[in-house]
């Protein structure tokens, strides 16, 4: 999968020779029943996730760099559909709802109708919207971003295993601006998206850093309708939790894990009062394109 979407990618005829330079290039493949192993090229330089550790006062500069080096793909890639009840709903909610409700049973049976509600809650919200999806790296977080020093630029993306096709592009962006976020905090991501969901959106930092990237890349692929600030953060953090659930990549501290970044989240969202997932496009506190 993974050598097939960079392929997939580095072909696209829209895709400009900056993004390209951008992308690791296979070596060597190997796809057998049981693993898959891929040797990429190198690119010398330093995680963001590093430099944020070393340097947090510049996490809105650097987070904003971030994002003006994945817009290409995204722009180049863009399509505007209109959200239905079978393709559009099934891969961007019900698909990871469903890696969460696979271990749910298991790690806390309190919480699947909670899931549920989630599922239903985001299905209201979305269906029916014009929404652009792209080509999405799936994991785009400090850890997979490299620099050429600690104020950039941006010299490299790795990490693309979780690739996919025609998914929103802010799924990309706003797991980018929380896990910088969580870096810089020391926090877990439960931590960072639950409170961001109960005061109503991002903080000031990250709508600048996600404002700024936007202005600067001109990732405007035409006419879009507003979405609640909580919504898409809780599209970036339903797809990150799933893909880790996917790959197991929690284990063996499961229950940790699970604790620290799914239970906050959901409880959060329980606890919302007033909320009208059917009704949020007419007034929210902080709407954003999607």
């Amino acid at each position: 999968m993974l050598f097939r979407s960079l392929a997939e990618i580095a072909s696209h005829p829209g895709l400009d020779e900056e993004l390209r330079e951008l992308l690791p290039r296979t070596l060597a493949f190997d796809e057998r029943t049981d693993a898959t192993v891929s040797v990429e090229s190198y690119r010398a330089g330093i995680d963001l996730a590093e430099v944020l550790a070393r340097r947090p006062n510049s996490v809105e500069e650097l987070t904003a760099a971030a994002l003006c080096a994945i817009a290409p793909l995204h722009k180049a890639t863009a399509k505007l559909i209109v959200v239905d009840n079978v393709c559009g709903l099934r891969q961007s909610i019900v698909e990871p709802v469903a890696d969460l409700k696979h271990i749910c049973p298991r790690l806390d049976p309190r919480l699947v109708t909670k899931l549920d509600g989630l599922e239903t809650m985001l299905a209201q919200a979305l269906v029916g919207r014009r929404m652009p999806v792209s080509w999405t790296h799936g994991d785009y977080t400090p850890g997979n971003v490299r620099l050429a020093g600690v104020r950039g630029p941006v010299n490299g993306i790795v990490g693309w295993g979780e690739a996919q096709g025609d998914r929103p592009a802010l799924i990309d962006e706003y797991l980018m601006v929380l896990t910088a976020s969580c870096r810089v905090e020391g926090a877990e991501l439960g931590a960072v998206v639950s409170e961001r969901l109960r005061a109503g959106g991002l903080c000031d930092s990250e709508r600048n850093a996600l404002h700024a990237a936007r202005m600067r890349s001109d990732n405007d692929i035409g006419a879009r309708e507003r979405i609640d600030e909580r919504l898409a953060i809780l599209l970036a953090w339903l797809h990150h939790a799933a893909a880790l659930c996917r790959k197991r990549a929690t284990q063996p501290n499961h229950h940790i894990w699970w604790a620290t970044n799914v239970t906050p989240v959901l409880e959060a969202v329980a606890g919302w009062r007033g909320f009208d997932a059917s009704s949020e496009r007419a007034a929210t506190p902080h709407a954003v394109h999607g």
